[in-house]
């Protein structure tokens, strides 16, 4: 259901690019983190045994139990020694993180767009080892030379990244930050699932966690650095948002000033006509000619931006109809000027954001660059969304519009009432029970068919206008809406179970503004903590060199490396700081994010 990307979340994620690099090297056992663990607690577990057999008993006695690495240091960062077992532990985090998310995508999209998409997407194949390939991260360090592998990366970046986690702990334990007891348990959860892996391929725990986590590594030692990682990311979130909260208005209205660009935001209609240099007389798409006379002809049409949808369904070829049974096909809501002009047209985008363009205003634009005719009609000229964000729970039951084939079939009133039945007895199921928000969250986890929000019980937080589809929206922003609100209502998508939890107090575009200057400055002082890892970094080059190549042939040993890279970055003295539409002949794609399924336009 939610519409195109936000001009503040187009924005924000430009702007985050470099935030980012110092937030994720300083973030520490987030949910993201977490799935990527399960991930290698899974990979390691199919390739164990064969990896095992191979070392020697004795090399077990020294690499599994902690003694001497959890002794012996490879740097000291501001008097702080960053042991073995600790640069071990930092180091297969960063490479378990990287290689496993690019394994992830592989799988995902390889078979639509061919091999390599996990490397594409992250820089990193997951089919080498990290000292077979060239680091193509973000991140920029002095060291890394040219032909820098990703082996050369994780070696700086480890001790960096056990530095700044024992700060953010220390400053955690000073401000009185503590795990809850859910938050304790699901750490012991994460344990001994570990240890149920490890059974199951009858390794002990001590013997699977080094291959999970590097050598050096007991249980004693990685429940306290994955306990000191989740205290220090909690004090991190915790912190982040006091910067967000210490941003005052003067500095909100001044920073719209320099990018009202990004955050002003104009709601039109749209319909193109896509046309062809190709003449050939059994061509069957649309000549330049042909294709303005259509718009031309549209355009007489329209008498106000009401009549648009229906309007373009009768110039729809027959294939698209259909989708133009749905009012919100064609409209184009709450985007930026840089949406309009990074995922439309920069012409288009003109003329939709021009001074003194007002409501039902209507054209034909000529986009020469896609040859296409856009046909538009203005619904709201430019303006900030003032409106208040809401927070809002779902549970949706898709239209079943596939058969057990895969294959699409045409939404019949049989498939709409079944939807609508199910939708109905999953209601009554919440209104026996105890009829809380918490009680909805677990049903949405169980039974939400909306891939977006069904792991965090349903919820969409910050709801601005125009980021859902009409009927979601309408429900939402009913002026008489309350907290614990709820109903079902019907979407072009299916049935949603709706639960109402609160307005927030800001309108989306400030909320944006203030997290945004927020988080610049957070990232400021995340990267003055990364200066200072780099100034005061003293490194013991031996102990470096002699443990990196451990974990690399400890990582070879289950992932192979083919092609070794001709130059090799050797262990660094010092180290520096890390800053950190759709379209067919008739219809342009009126969106500019990935669809949700279910919950996003």
């Amino acid at each position: 259901m939610a519409n195109d990307k936000s001009s503040a979340e187009a924005y924000r994620e430009r702007r985050k690019k470099q935030i980012a690099r110092a937030n994720k090297k300083s973030s520490f056992g987030s949910a993201k983190q977490n799935r990527v663990l399960k991930i290698v607690v899974t990979t390691v577990s199919l390739i164990l045994a064969a990896s095992l057999i191979i070392f020697s008993a004795g090399s077990l006695l020294l690499n599994i139990f902690g003694v001497p690495q959890k002794f012996i240091s490879v740097a000291t960062i501001d008097k702080q020694k960053i042991t073995v077992a600790e640069y071990n532990y930092y180091y297969s985090s960063l490479y378990n993180d990287i290689r496993n998310y690019s394994a992830y995508y592989e799988q995902q999209y390889a078979q639509m767009y061919g091999e390599g998409m996990g490397a594409y997407l992250t820089g990193y194949d997951a089919n080498l080892s990290p000292a077979a390939q060239k680091y193509a991260g973000d991140d920029e360090f002095e060291e890394l030379e040219e032909n820098a592998s990703w082996a050369d990366y994780f070696m700086i970046a480890a001790p960096r990244r056990a530095y700044i986690s024992k700060y953010f702990y220390d400053e955690a334990v000073k401000n009185n930050v503590t795990l809850t007891d859910d938050e304790l348990k699901d750490m012991a959860d994460e344990i001994e699932e570990i240890r149920k892996t490890a059974n199951e391929n009858n390794f002990s725990l001590n013997r699977y966690l080094f291959f999970l986590s590097g050598e050096g590594i007991n249980e004693s030692i990685f429940k306290s650095l994955r306990e000191r990682d989740k205290i220090a990311s909690k004090y991190q979130t915790e912190l982040s948002k006091q910067y967000n909260e210490a941003v005052t208005n003067d500095e909100i209205l001044t920073h719209y000033k320099e990018n009202s660009d990004e955050y002003d935001t104009v709601y039109f209609r749209l319909f193109s006509f896509d046309y062809t240099d190709d003449n050939k007389e059994d061509s069957e798409a649309y000549t330049e000619k042909k294709a303005k006379s259509l718009a031309d002809n549209m355009l007489k049409d329209i008498d106000t931006a009401k009549d648009f949808n229906a309007i373009a369904y009768e110039y729809a070829t027959k294939d698209t109809k259909e989708n133009y049974e749905n009012y919100d096909a064609t409209a184009v809501k709450n985007s930026t000027y840089s949406d309009v002009t990074s995922k439309i047209s920069k012409t288009l985008a003109d003329w939709v954001f021009s001074d003194g363009r007002k409501a039902n205003d209507k054209t034909v634009i000529h986009d020469e660059e896609t040859n296409r005719f856009f046909v538009v009609c203005m619904e709201k000229p430019k303006s900030l969304l003032e409106d208040l964000t809401v927070n809002v729970r779902h549970i949706l039951v898709l239209f079943e519009t596939m058969d057990k084939d895969g294959k699409e079939v045409k939404l019949t009133d049989e498939i709409v009432q079944a939807a609508k039945t199910k939708a109905n007895t999953l209601y009554d199921e919440w209104k026996k029970g105890a009829k809380t928000e918490d009680s909805f969250a677990e049903l949405a986890i169980k039974s939400s068919e909306d891939t977006g929000s069904k792991e965090n019980g349903g919820l969409y937080e910050k709801v601005y206008r125009g980021q859902m589809v009409s009927e979601f929206e309408d429900w939402s922003y009913d002026p008489a809406r309350k907290t614990g609100d709820t109903g079902v209502i019907k979407t072009s998508y299916g049935y949603h179970i709706m639960y109402f939890v609160s307005k927030n107090k800001e309108p989306y575009w400030k909320d944006t503004a203030r997290s945004v200057i927020g988080s610049d400055k957070y990232a400021v002082f995340v990267n003055d903590l990364y200066k200072k890892a780099h100034d005061m970094e003293k490194v013991n080059t031996h102990s470096l060199s002699f443990f990196t190549k451990r974990t690399i042939k400890s990582i070879d040993r289950i992932y192979p490396s083919y092609k070794p890279l001709p130059k090799t970055t050797t262990a660094p003295t010092t180290a520096e700081n890390v800053t950190d539409s759709t379209t067919n002949t008739t219809q342009v794609t009126t969106t500019t994010t990935t669809q949700n399924e279910g919950t996003t336009k």
